[in-house]
């Protein structure tokens, strides 16, 4: 119930799984402001405090994912990407909404 009322919270978030009270794995799309850049000119660990753990190629639309594996620095983030992000909440939310 707490994903499902996450993700109708936000629509940018795709999925969640939370860690423990305090930190969340979280599938979101890739923030407008990002896109076309490597995951090391985004800098979204100093910025936000989260960390990028993989990004996710979407084919066929939202029900195919492919992993990229454990994320690069010079990963480049795309229209159609997932990224899977750790993190506080809190943070994450800051990363969608200023992103955007």
């Amino acid at each position: 119930a707490e994903r499902l009322a996450l993700r109708l919270d936000n629509i940018d978030i795709v999925d969640s799984f939370k860690v423990s009270d305090r930190y969340s794995i979280v599938e979101i799309k890739v923030p407008s402001k990002y896109l076309g850049m490597t995951l090391r000119d985004a800098d979204l660990t100093k910025k936000y405090k989260v960390i990028i753990l993989t990004t996710l190629s979407v084919a066929g639309g939202i029900t195919q994912k492919v992993a990229s594996g454990i994320a690069r620095h010079d990963t480049v983030l795309n229209e159609h990407d997932l990224l899977v992000v750790f993190g506080e909440l809190s943070d994450i939310k800051k990363l969608i909404e200023k992103g955007n």
